[in-house]
């Protein structure tokens, strides 16, 4: 049996209660008001996702770099849904513009898991996956609807399909 299989399920678990866990900063976000508080509570989500995976495996390197790299995926995944928004693309396409957010997100943590490894392939297949996991799950979020009271669901979505990016980057790394 392949040692690198197991891996995969906690991976996803880890995704997922990292977003359930970084939830408790979007609600804070959406009772205080918009501006920096969103950036902020997007880049605490961005690091409970990271952190949830690192702690998955029992490994202080990749939650340390979960967390840095999902710090700074949840900031500059900000920045394109800012661009979309002025377009007029959010209510429009939600579904566009969530996937693309969560897709930023796991490309970063994805990002992040292999450079602890120090495997450049790794840290390729973890942007690759990474990005395709959060574009599934954000996009998923998104056609459910994304009305503040379902920003929960979609953090746990995007969160449990960046955990399975991750891990199936850590299968193709090899």
């Amino acid at each position: 049996m392949n040692n690198k299989q197991p891996k995969f399920f906690p991976r996803v678990w880890g995704g997922l209660m990292g977003g359930a866990v970084g939830v408790i900063a979007l609600v804070r976000a959406i009772a205080e008001g918009e501006g920096i508080v969103y950036v902020l509570s997007a880049a605490i989500v961005g690091a409970f996702i990271g952190a949830g995976i690192g702690i998955s495996e029992k490994s202080a390197p990749k939650t340390i770099c979960g967390i840095i790299f999902g710090l700074i995926g949840g900031m500059v995944a900000v920045v394109p849904v800012l661009f979309l928004d002025g377009l007029g693309l959010w209510w429009r396409s939600p579904m566009i513009v969530v996937g693309i957010y969560w897709a930023v997100v796991g490309a970063f943590v994805g990002a992040g898991i292999g450079i602890s490894e120090k495997s450049d392939s790794k840290i390729f297949y973890g942007i690759i996956f990474g990005f395709i996991g959060g574009a599934i799950g954000g996009a998923l979020g998104g056609a459910i609807g994304y009305p503040r009271p379902v920003n929960m669901i979609v953090v746990v979505i995007s969160g449990a399909f960046i955990g399975a990016g991750v891990s199936l980057a850590d299968i193709c790394g090899e």
